[in-house]
């Protein structure tokens, strides 16, 4: 999918902007599927609800997308420490042989 935003693709699809977006146009604009929309999406957005009908405003859906994507980059940070810090615990120091600690050397 382009960089375009989901209010730029609501606009795009309507000719008029639009303000929310029904469940299936939201699981389209983000790529995913009407099911994955529901299981993944759904519980961490606000939700417009208009007799059976439920609405997604594009605002919400925004603030997901940017939610997690900072999330997958946060994670992949920590785990990128998380192994650099291990790596860096498991070699042994120059001028020490593996297994002897800093207090038997003293």
């Amino acid at each position: 999918m382009s960089s375009r935003s989901a209010a730029q693709l609501a606009v795009i699809a309507t000719g008029l902007p639009r303000l929310a977006l029904s469940r299936d146009e939201a699981a389209q604009s983000v790529g995913i599927s009407l099911d994955s929309f529901e299981r993944y999406v759904q519980p961490h957005v606000r939700m417009i609800r208009c007799g059976k009908l439920r609405l997604v405003p594009v605002t919400e859906l925004q603030r997901w997308l940017d939610e997690n994507a900072e999330g997958l980059l946060a994670r992949a940070y920590d785990g990128d420490r998380q192994l650099n810090g291990r790596a860096a615990r498991e070699s042994p120091q120059p001028g020490t042989r593996r297994g002897n600690s800093s207090a038997a050397q003293d």
